[in-house]
């Protein structure tokens, strides 16, 4: 059982905490039906998250066995059969979809178009040089939609494009990683879009991801629309922090040689983890207490 338990990758489910931001941002975070709704969204994406890895696994099974540390995924070391890993697959994917439609029709909708473009992507799209993180982005704002279609709120523009920049800067710090950990030769064997990117232009994409990031999450913490919302001017006292904690994982990018695994980083690294609960902290504290921010005047 402990194969197909790390067949589902379940590290990977922090990913989906985008599916929470709907919830925090329409300030019903402390509403019981909105956040008991929208952890079964983040449920049902996680489980057709894993759908999603099963099927590359079985994919990319021979590329995996010359991979120096995916050989030992459970597929690829020959621990779960092919055959017993479709039929697990299908089991993920239905219980995803069930979960989903329990919650509305938009939301199911939604993890449909996550399926469908997952399914192209593991065929097809992700040997394609820029798409490859370009679609890997769009996952990441369907969960946004799938989150606030759940709770039936709309979602500000800043939060849509931050999502997108903030998910190429980390698809692009993978790329930067795959370039400089490990050797080109053997890596293009096993992702072959690589011997598409070289270093000099990924740094220029991680430079422009991470730039338009910070300022689209700046711009909505001063948008009079937000401010309006939120009843208070003073998120703008958070910049600093999701600087702090963009910097911090640029720096294990090149000064490390990590980011092969954002998800990792994620829950490994003390530094990004305080910045994450830090920020967390902060925004519910200035939503609730309007004048917390006085305090930095």
């Amino acid at each position: 059982m402990k194969h197909y338990i790390k067949l589902m990758r379940r590290r990977h489910w922090i990913k989906n905490a985008f599916v929470l931001a709907p919830l925090v941002f329409s300030l019903k975070f402390l509403e019981m039906s909105a956040v008991l709704v929208t952890f079964k969204a983040f449920l049902a994406f996680s489980f057709m998250a894993s759908f999603v890895y099963v099927i590359n696994d079985i994919l990319d099974v021979e590329k995996d066995r010359k991979h120096p540390k995916k050989k030992s995924r459970p597929i690829a070391s020959g621990k779960v059969s092919i055959a017993n890993a479709v039929i697990f697959s299908v089991f993920l994917f239905l219980i995803g979809m069930g979960i989903a439609f329990t919650i509305n029709i938009p939301t199911l909708i939604i993890l449909l178009i996550y399926f469908v473009m997952n399914l192209f992507y593991s065929i097809k799209l992700k040997h394609i040089v820029l798409l490859d993180v370009f679609i890997i982005a769009v996952g990441f704002l369907l969960r946004v939609y799938a989150g606030a279609f759940a709770i039936m709120v709309p979602v500000s523009h800043w939060i849509i494009l931050t999502t997108f920049f903030i998910s190429l800067f980390l698809g692009f710090g993978k790329r930067k990683n795959e370039l400089l950990v490990l050797e080109k030769g053997k890596n293009s064997l096993h992702r072959p879009v690589l011997k598409f990117y070289n270093e000099q232009m990924v740094d220029g994409f991680i430079l422009i991801s991470l730039t338009l990031t910070i300022m689209t999450y700046t711009l909505y913490t001063i948008d009079n629309h937000a401010i309006e919302k939120l009843g208070s001017d003073n998120l703008i006292y958070t910049v600093p922090v999701v600087v702090y904690g963009l910097f911090r994982y640029l720096y294990l990018v090149y000064g490390e040689n990590k980011g092969g695994d954002p998800a990792e980083i994620v829950v490994k690294d003390r530094w990004v983890i305080i910045a994450c609960v830090f920020w967390a902290v902060m925004t519910m504290l200035i939503m609730y207490f309007k004048n917390f921010g006085n305090v930095f005047a």
